[in-house]
């Protein structure tokens, strides 16, 4: 049986690292992955946490690009997670018990989680983080723009972002990953 309990690593996969942040993202004419790559980077994450295969942010967005995973910057979900070698289950949101219960079931079964959170409050933004563990009643997650582990109460699923300003982070939505066999 999996354990959720979260594996020591100090950083994750940020979307503004300088080995990609100036690539263009998708089919987008100048968005770049260090301005809107949130997803691709969770997914590259996911890829290597899940898969143990080397992060690939750049390989994964022109694997999208080939398999029209995009539109504009905007990514179809389950098409870019397919190019990643990762099965994406369908869109949860709303009742808080029942994301609540999604994620602990998935981070025990798969130990990865798309997390689709607001920032600055109720729907002040659109960012995706991926939940990697469970650790004394919170999530953890990997922040593709900070590049850092940050944690959420798992009683509330939200808290405070870890960026330099008050953003609160509040779970909208999510996306349980697996492996593709």
């Amino acid at each position: 049986e999996r354990s959720a309990e979260m594996t020591e690593v100090s950083e994750c996969l940020r979307q503004g690292d300088q080995r990609w942040r100036s690539e263009i993202l998708g089919d987008s004419p100048a968005t770049t992955i260090g301005q809107a790559g949130c997803l691709l980077i969770c997914l590259a994450e996911a890829r290597a946490r899940l898969l143990k295969a080397e992060p690939d942010p750049i390989g994964l967005n022109t694997s999208g690009r080939v398999h029209r995973c995009f539109s504009g910057a905007g990514a179809i979900v389950d098409k870019l997670a397919k190019c990643a070698g990762l099965a994406c289950g369908p869109r949860i949101a709303g009742d808080l018990e029942v994301m609540r219960a999604v994620i602990v079931q998935a981070l025990l079964a798969s130990g990865a989680v798309l997390l689709h959170v607001d920032h600055n409050g109720k729907d002040g933004g659109d960012h995706w983080v991926l939940g990697i563990g469970l650790s004394l009643a919170r999530v953890a997650y990997c922040d593709p723009a900070t590049g850092k582990i940050g944690h959420l109460g798992l009683a509330s699923l939200s808290a405070p972002s870890g960026w330099r300003d008050a953003r609160v982070y509040s779970v909208r939505g999510l996306r349980v990953l697996t492996a593709l066999h």
